[in-house]
């Protein structure tokens, strides 16, 4: 079945229709934007744990993440203890909280205060949430981390350095101001609680949480008639935005229909999406404007659905990056690897201006593209020179540059798609990409 046909049956496909019929459904945490921004999710998560909030669950979920987190050891917690570290270890381990499960859930917790407006001594830096509970000489800080799917829309800009966690400066001040005999001595727990493939900085130490067993106890509180009315929506469309990002933990159901979208539709779902988001007007072109008209009507679910493929890992990407690495073993290249693409870059380019680099060249093998990415922030006033500079060289190179738009601050400068999976196809072209973007570079150096 060619591309049109697959196209043509996506909307009559029964499980993009119960994905869809998901999607459609309100909820604040997609609406406003908030999936992946740490600050608003440690509010709610911080507002979930105060039994003193207007939620009507009192300590009940607080001392469900307690006995949790008591439930999870450091992963490095037997390892001996280093000679020299900033980290008065020792001394450390002997405030640490020592409760079982039932110490847990027979406490009282609920004079126990949450705050996310409690700031570390020695920087300044905001702890993400603090708990402490005086009548227990009870002292918590949560260190939270929320990483998005990987894939390119999501990230809409160059790589980044490799995020720095801050575990061992919350673990000094935590600490410092609560476990240090001279500041209360205090028993002190920290907590790693991540969304997303992401692991503490300080491993002997911290207890280790994802939002992945939120869901199914926050529900048995609702069908219980414990949460009260007003935050039960809210409650709700919390678990169910987890469900959508954790459809392979918690909506198996979920889960297959979108391996099955996968399967069928996966180059359609991207090659939509990708035009959409690039398109600076279409020509006469009827799959194009129904492109667009899909968009239109179904634009949450396409792009939920492209995310998911995305972010799925794709049989083929290791070989072509095997291929790739070996014909492209030059030192200044930087390679990004994901679970269905290929992303390179040069640290010779992060002359053209900006801290970061200003192109990238990129392959998805479930897209079936290949092409060439610009960052206009990152060209301090160079994006004219180079755009001359790209056309003047696409000829040599026989690449097609694509119609621009300068709304966007990012977007494709070489746009090549595939019909099937090659592999030397689409290696060739990739470093076809990466020679022509290494030129124009230098024509600007």
């Amino acid at each position: 079945m060619d591309f049109r046909q697959r196209f043509g049956k996506l909307l009559s496909d029964i499980d993009f229709m119960d994905v869809d019929m998901r999607m459609k459904m309100a909820n604040v945490f997609t609406l406003f934007h908030m999936e992946y921004v740490e600050a608003k999710h440690s509010t709610f998560v911080a507002w979930l744990l105060d039994p003193n909030a207007d939620h009507g669950m009192e300590d009940l979920f607080l001392k469900r993440f307690l006995a949790a987190a008591l439930a999870s050891p450091p992963q490095d917690a037997n390892e001996p203890l280093p000679e020299v570290s900033p980290i008065p270890y020792q001394a450390v381990q002997e405030r640490l909280l020592t409760w079982d499960r039932l110490d847990v859930l027979s406490a009282d917790l609920r004079d126990t205060n949450v705050s996310t407006d409690i700031r570390r001594r020695s920087d300044g830096g905001k702890i993400d949430i603090c708990l402490w509970n005086n009548s227990y000489n009870l002292a918590v800080y949560v260190e939270n981390n929320v990483e998005p799917k990987h894939t390119w829309r999501l990230r809409h800009g160059p790589p980044r350095p490799k995020r720095e966690h801050q575990s061992e400066r919350y673990l000094l001040d935590l600490y410092s101001q609560w476990g240090a005999d001279d500041a209360g001595s205090y028993d002190i727990l920290p907590i790693f609680l991540s969304f997303g493939n992401l692991s503490p900085g300080e491993t002997r130490v911290f207890r280790h949480l994802n939002y992945s067993w939120m869901p199914l106890f926050l529900r048995r509180l609702l069908e219980s008639g414990t949460v009260n009315q007003q935050a039960q929506p809210h409650i709700r469309a919390f678990c169910d935005w987890l469900d959508l990002e954790l459809p392979s933990d918690l909506a198996p159901d979920l889960y297959d229909r979108l391996v099955n979208l996968t399967n069928r539709y996966g180059d359609v779902l991207c090659r939509l999406m990708e035009h959409v988001f690039q398109c600076t007007g279409c020509e006469e072109d009827d799959i194009l404007s129904a492109f667009h008209d899909v968009y239109r009507r179904h634009g949450a679910t396409v792009s939920y659905l492209a995310s998911f493929v995305e972010s799925t890992a794709d049989e083929h990407i290791e070989a072509v990056a095997k291929q790739l690495r070996s014909k492209l073993s030059e030192q200044h290249i930087e390679f990004y690897q994901g679970p269905a693409s290929l992303s390179a870059s040069s640290t010779k380019w992060t002359s053209l201006g900006g801290p970061h680099n200003a192109m990238e060249v990129s392959l998805g093998t479930r897209c079936l593209s290949c092409g060439v990415t610009i960052y206009s922030e990152s060209l301090t006033g160079k994006l004219n020179r180079l755009l001359a500079s790209a056309e003047k060289l696409s000829n040599k190179f026989g690449v097609e540059i694509v119609e621009l738009t300068r709304m966007r601050r990012n977007f494709r400068l070489v746009h090549q798609t595939f019909d099937t999976f090659d592999q030397d196809k689409m290696v060739d072209a990739f470093i076809t990409c990466f020679h022509f973007a290494d030129a124009v570079a230098k024509s600007l150096s």
